[in-house]
């Protein structure tokens, strides 16, 4: 009898568990979210958004580090000043952050702010090319990554028609190593450098020529070009943004149509820079398709996007967020509202990571700023409020090669120190539109003396009494109601190595001679 009750008690904690994880919240009612990393140094992961208590004003810069539970750990503000978006970050080698911008005073200077790995500032910069004057039009950032394995510093890359294609690489105190333009003989004014891979010790730069071809250049860790392909898309535009995703045996590039805004191209490529395939992903309905960012987590096998839809007239944004093969096939499409009315019904999401067997999406009400969302999913698609049909198609295309000739010279950036104002006090508060936050599930606390910790858990798993407690035994039990660890205990605190559990739900029971009571924590 009393392993059938554990039996029940399990399955309904499993149920109440697997069925309630994801979720749609929103953490203020004012600005956004535009990235979302994890992290290789720590749990938990880091957002960069902007923020702005005046909705016709400019924005400021908000990185915060989030733990498991989507509560904030830290918190960097800085009075930049944006015109835009918040920009980009990457954690660098040593587990520090480097964010990439630029303030609406100075729209043609690329800002550097380099934080601790507990989010203090550590340095403010600005660059420019020699001669630019104090902001040399189309001197204009656009991507950031950490160094090579070993190096502590990090690259930017630049683009537009007078300074077009520049890579800089600086070291781990913001000062410039070198810096390099690459310039393709086909169209030496119209290239803009939109990702960097970091590939061991080479790198893999992809850049946009003119409106309907990509470059791909592999340099050394001095930037010296080592190979170089170009394609064009004879059928339509087809401009590259966002950093691209590293597979073992190449990576894959994300390409807007902006002629078309109804469709988006997804090229692989293999390590020696040729084209694998090309897919368009076209969107059958009458607004725009905006795809922000991609992620995968099984090698490129398949790749999630997400993004918006937009209505231009009247100005409705849905988000949208997507599931295809390598093959170019479906796998699951959602596009939804982010609630019923108000603000948030008018929703985007632009960026994601995987983690923990869920997609983490980041985004915001789109009018006004309205406000930074979470959205959790499974690796299904759900976990959306209010979904709406989306018919969304492929089709595979050819891209040409193009046969020009690749020039690279070095460039002089002169840089500055900066000082904006900053701060480490921000206020969020949860508002959930749909689903439960992990951290808000009911913990079944049948006794309060006694307290489980972390939770979820990788390897040690400690056991708490807020007493003395008399002798006491330790069972833990899988989903299944097997035993799988039997202890006797006589003191306060119990540390447990689980690290050879497999990962799931398991349930610990604990004992003495007066109480029988139950808690459930996950083995991650």
């Amino acid at each position: 009898m009393k392993k059938l009750i554990l039996s029940i008690l399990l399955v309904s904690i499993s149920m109440l568990m697997y069925a309630q994880t994801n979720a749609f919240f929103n953490v203020n009612n004012r600005g956004s979210f535009q990235k979302i990393i994890t992290l290789s140094s720590s749990e938990g992961y880091v957002t960069l958004g902007a923020d702005s208590s005046n909705i016709n004003g400019t924005l400021t810069l908000i990185v915060t580090k989030w733990d498991n539970y989507y509560n904030p750990v830290w918190v960097f503000h800085a009075d930049v000043g944006l015109n835009t978006g918040a920009g980009d970050i990457v954690e660098a080698n040593d587990g520090n952050f480097f964010i990439l911008n630029h303030s609406s005073s100075h729209p043609y200077l690329p800002l550097i702010i380099k934080l601790s790995s507990s989010g203090n500032l550590i340095f403010q910069k600005k660059y420019d090319i020699t001669g630019g004057s104090g902001g040399s039009s189309n001197f204009v950032p656009t991507v950031i990554q950490k160094a090579a394995p070993g190096d502590n510093g990090f690259l930017f890359g630049t683009g537009g028609c007078n300074f077009s294609n520049i890579l800089v690489k600086c070291n781990q105190n913001g000062n410039v190593d070198w810096a390099k333009r690459y310039d393709y003989s086909l169209n030496p004014l119209g290239t803009s450098l939109y990702s960097i891979i970091n590939d061991n010790q080479n790198y893999i730069l992809t850049s946009l020529i003119s409106v309907n071809s990509i470059m791909n250049i592999r340099i050394d860790a001095l930037g010296n070009v080592l190979s170089y392909k170009a394609y064009s898309n004879a059928i339509d535009y087809m401009t590259v943004r966002g950093n691209n995703i590293k597979t073992s045996t190449g990576f894959v590039v994300k390409a807007d149509n902006t002629l078309n805004f109804q469709m988006f191209g997804v090229a692989y490529f293999k390590n020696d820079l040729s084209i694998e395939t090309y897919t368009e992903v076209i969107y059958n309905g009458p607004y725009y398709i905006q795809p922000y960012s991609m992620v995968t987590n099984n090698d490129g096998q398949n790749i999630i996007f997400n993004g918006a839809i937009n209505n231009p007239n009247p100005n409705l944004w849905y988000l949208f967020i997507l599931n295809l093969d390598k093959g170019g096939n479906i796998i699951w499409s959602r596009m939804a509202e982010g609630q019923n009315q108000g603000l948030y019904k008018h929703t985007r999401l632009t960026s994601s990571v995987i983690s923990n067997n869920k997609i983490i999406n980041v985004g915001d009400g789109v009018l006004n700023h309205d406000g930074p969302i979470f959205s959790i999913m499974d690796l299904n698609g759900n976990g959306l409020c209010n979904e709406l049909p989306i018919s969304i198609t492929t089709t595979d295309r050819s891209l040409d090669t193009l046969s020009g000739t690749l020039i690279s010279w070095a460039v002089n950036i002169s840089e500055y120190t900066t000082n904006y104002a900053v701060s480490y006090n921000y206020t969020f508060t949860k508002k959930i539109y749909c689903g439960v936050i992990p951290n808000e599930v009911d913990e079944m606390d049948l006794r309060e003396g006694i307290s489980i910790y972390p939770n979820p858990v990788n390897d040690m798993l400690n056991i708490k009494f807020n007493e003395t407690t008399e002798p006491s035994t330790i069972e833990i039990h899988d989903t299944f109601g097997k035993k799988v660890l039997f202890e006797r205990i006589n003191k306060n605190v119990k540390s447990i190595d689980i690290s050879a559990f497999s990962r799931g739900m398991y349930l610990l029971k604990v004992k003495n001679n007066t109480n029988e009571f139950f808690k459930k924590f996950i083995k991650e």
